[in-house]
């Protein structure tokens, strides 16, 4: 189910850079492998170092689309059987 911008997401308590407070800044939308549509992700600014965070599901890594366990069974299957998983495209399996 996508809740779009409605998304309960928890607020940090405090910047993971600096320690500084943050300021909502947004979203953003972030395609992941599971849906075809975009999910919104609540983003953060520090006031402090004016870095800027986004909060994504805990399942997944920054800048991969895949869960976490996907990308465990797909390394998994190339060392041990020494080949891709077959239901993913094998380029986005080696990036």
């Amino acid at each position: 189910m996508n809740v779009g911008k409605d998304y309960p997401w928890p607020r940090p308590s405090c910047c993971p850079c600096c320690g500084g407070k943050l300021w909502g800044h947004g979203y953003t939308a972030r395609y992941f492998s599971e849906s075809p549509k975009p999910l919104w992700l609540k983003r953060y600014r520090c006031i402090e170092c004016h870095a800027v965070h986004t909060l994504r599901p805990k399942t997944h890594w920054r800048r991969f689309q895949f869960p976490l366990t996907t990308i465990i069974e797909s390394l998994r299957t190339k060392i041990v059987e020494n080949f891709w998983i077959k239901d993913y495209p094998y380029q986005r399996q080696q990036y």
